[in-house]
């Protein structure tokens, strides 16, 4: 539900900012949930059979009093199960917070330098 829709990454910053933007979401995921009903519906077909996509598609394809035309239906797949897991590990490094200027000023002030006091130092790796 969160890849289609841009969902994942919240654009505000103030709490208010971000109830109005979950509103606003499940305002739209109900408006996508009912066509796909519709469309389930006029089509014969279970819900689940016709693809996420295709309904903002056609919200955002058409003007106000078009019927909705049909919609594609995936085909029973009932062998196909797939896992619930990620694919792609999480890093390891923090966010980017600041400005990467900031940032770099930053990490040139933590560098050390080559010798100091004629031992050589190692600095770790980054």
């Amino acid at each position: 539900m969160k890849t289609t829709p841009g969902m994942g990454v919240r654009r505000c910053e103030t709490e208010a900012g971000v109830r109005e933007e979950l509103v606003a979401f499940a305002i739209a995921d109900n408006l996508v949930r009912a066509v796909l009903l519709g469309a389930g519906r006029r089509q014969n077909v279970p819900v689940a059979r016709i693809r996420f996509v295709d309904a903002p598609r056609w919200l955002t394809s058409s003007s106000p009093g078009t019927p909705l035309s049909d919609v594609v239906v995936s085909p029973a797949r009932k062998d196909r199960v797939e896992p619930r897991c990620q694919k792609r590990r999480a890093k390891k490094y923090p966010y980017v917070t600041r400005p990467r200027a900031e940032l770099r000023q930053q990490r040139l002030a933590q560098e050390v330098p080559a010798e100091l006091n004629g031992i050589r130092v190692v600095p770790r790796s980054w």
